[in-house]
């Protein structure tokens, strides 16, 4: 089954019991890591708990086509659901995957797999979004409202204002991978403790890049139609691990800003 992203939140607080086989995909590998983990909460408290909790790799599942069933079926020796976290990329592991989405094994142990990129022919991604037992997320790139969102409720709780230009300036540079986002939001909490807001200044000085030097480095190849720093800023960004999404967003931000640095020029600021 494929889950709308409407209905992903609600599904994420509260499961449905009878769905024990998720796969989260996406060029967003921090927002698959979060997502992953919360949903894994849901059945246990502690994900370091060796008893109730196997991580398995892809070669551990190429290797021992019984893997994943044996470690389903088992069951926990201090009682509890189990997880198990299943990580890989774009490596087609359906079918070792296929036994357990067609016939699940007793119990109640929860499936998490955390994958990259995946296209819409991809075999694992077809195999769980056409499975009953099953269900596939897309873990996409944060917006500029998602990012937004995130900026509120890291300061809300302290009561903390966030000066517009500072809002823009994170919004901006923050993006490309949810669990950096989260990881540069509370630095900056962190930074500006004591205060009863943040300003550009707080925001500049306290934020990294999280990949935006790369990206920008495209945007302004594209603009300056220099395309031999394209192809390099191309290369490094996907090396990096930036998806595509992240990289035309970039560009789509950095031709806004030109458009509208253009307008105030036209009217005179």
């Amino acid at each position: 089954m494929k889950l709308a992203g409407s209905r992903i939140g609600a599904f994420l607080r509260a499961p449905d019991p009878k769905i024990r086989l998720i796969l989260f995909y996406g060029g967003d590998r921090g927002l698959v890591r979060e997502r992953a983990r919360d949903l894994g909460r849901t059945a246990v408290d502690d994900l370091a708990d060796p008893f109730r909790v196997t991580e398995l790799t892809a070669d551990d599942v190429r290797t021992d086509g019984t893997r994943v069933a044996d470690e389903l079926a088992q069951i926990s020796f201090v009682g509890g659901r189990r997880v198990v976290f299943l990580r890989m990329e774009a490596e087609d592991l359906s079918a070792r995957l296929q036994p357990v989405l067609d016939t699940p094994p007793p119990g109640d142990a929860l499936l998490i797999v955390e994958a990259g990129e995946l296209s819409a022919r991809a075999p694992v991604r077809k195999a769980f979004e056409t499975s009953a037992n099953a269900v596939a997320i897309a873990c996409y790139a944060d917006d500029d409202q998602h990012v937004g969102a995130l900026i509120d409720a890291t300061f809300a709780d302290g009561n903390i204002a966030v000066d517009r230009a500072a809002r823009e300036f994170l919004i901006g540079h923050l993006g490309s991978d949810r669990m950096v986002t989260r990881s540069e939001l509370e630095k900056l909490s962190l930074y500006v403790h004591g205060q009863d807001r943040v300003t550009l200044d707080d925001a500049v000085t306290a934020i990294g890049d999280s990949g935006a030097l790369s990206l920008d480095a495209i945007a302004f190849a594209a603009a300056e139609g220099n395309g031999p720093a394209l192809d390099k800023g191309i290369e490094r960004a996907l090396r990096e691990g930036e998806g595509p999404i992240a990289v035309l967003r970039a560009a789509l931000r950095h031709f806004h800003r030109l458009h509208l640095a253009f307008g105030h020029i036209q009217r005179g600021r």
